[in-house]
């Protein structure tokens, strides 16, 4: 897959360089360049590394959506339909789901274990935790994900309490004042929220070139 990117830019630029990098290692540049600090990815999945300049120093293993992901898009859709296939949901909220997704169980069992693409299926579930994140279930649920991922991945990193943390992605950018909640109460120091990282990435390299 990397060679027939590469191929494909190159017959229209031959001149360009052209590297093809992890998304954890994009995340790194974008938020510390040529600092050091712990790069967290917190999107439809999520991954982490401990970045400085350009490289990755070291990484926890992510898991997937089976495995790991704590925090993602894919956790928070998984957890909701839990709750809501078990009546652990709070009233209100079933209700709602029911009306908006029309959901039943031999379908959603379908979706997740027969049909292709499980970790998307669970990961619009996310959308309606945004649209209803002023339900206490909701900040519990999403605040336990984000607590989940840095006790998980982020204390992984050893002298982590002395490192600056960074994090990318739409879960992070959308939910950032319960992650930014969650990162305080474990003496986290978090240096940057954003929710996505090619405008950083330009400038980094703006600046690789001068």
């Amino acid at each position: 897959m990397c060679t027939r990117l590469r191929d494909c830019f190159n017959a229209v630029w031959p001149d360009a360089k052209v590297e093809i990098l992890s998304d954890v290692l994009a995340s790194g540049l974008a938020l510390f360049g040529k600092e050091q600090g712990i790069s967290c990815i917190l999107g439809t999945g999520s991954n982490s590394c401990l970045y400085e300049d350009g490289k990755i120093l070291s990484s926890v293993k992510a898991g997937g959506f089976i495995l790991g992901d704590e925090g993602s898009g894919v956790w928070i859709g998984k957890e909701l339909l839990s709750d809501y296939i078990k009546g652990i949901m709070p009233e209100p909220l079933l209700e709602k789901m029911e009306d908006e997704y029309k959901l039943t169980y031999p379908e959603i069992v379908s979706r997740v274990y027969r049909e292709d693409r499980p970790a998307a299926y669970l990961a619009e579930f996310c959308l309606f935790a945004a649209r209803n994140s002023a339900d206490p279930y909701i900040e519990s649920l999403v605040k336990r994900g984000f607590k989940d991922f840095l006790v998980r991945n982020v204390m992984r990193y050893e002298g982590f309490s002395d490192k600056q943390v960074g994090f990318v992605g739409s879960v992070a950018f959308n939910f950032q004042e319960w992650l930014l909640d969650v990162c305080a109460a474990e003496n986290i120091r978090v240096k940057k929220i954003m929710k996505a990282p090619i405008d950083a990435l330009i400038e980094y390299y703006k600046t690789q070139g001068e």
